[in-house]
C-alpha cells in the first residue's frame, strides 16, 4: 500500500514510521467502513503508536462516529480513555486479574 502525508512523497507503507503506519491503517478501515459498513468495530491499541495530540485527535473521530456506529477500542493511552463513553477496566491485583 501506498501512502502519502502532507509535505512528504508517496512511500510504501512499510517504510513509513510506527505513527504514520497507525494512520495508514485507520484511514485505511475508515475508506473501507464507507463500501461495507459493520454494526460495530474493535480496534486493538491503534493508537499505541501515536503521540498525546494524535491519540486525542483520534478519539474525537471514533467519538464523532460513534453516533452512527459503535467501537471497542483497546488502549492504554489516557487521552483515549478520558474521552470514552464507557470504560471497562482489567488491571492485575496480587497476582490476580480485577475487573
Amino acid at each position: 500500500m501506498l501512502v502519502q502525508f502532507p509535505n512528504k512523497p508517496s512511500i510504501v507503507v512499510s517504510g513509513a514510521s510506527g505513527g504514520e503506519r497507525s494512520v495508514a491503517a485507520v484511514s485505511f478501515i475508515f475508506a473501507l467502513k464507507e463500501f461495507t459498513p459493520a454494526a460495530f468495530y474493535i480496534l486493538d491499541e491503534i493508537d499505541a503508536h501515536l503521540d498525546a495530540y494524535h491519540v486525542s485527535k483520534l478519539a474525537d473521530l471514533l467519538l464523532e462516529e460513534s453516533e452512527k456506529i459503535q467501537f471497542i477500542v483497546i488502549t492504554l493511552k489516557p487521552e483515549m480513555v478520558n474521552r470514552a463513553q464507557r470504560v471497562y477496566g482489567v488491571y492485575e491485583r496480587n497476582g490476580f486479574q480485577v475487573w
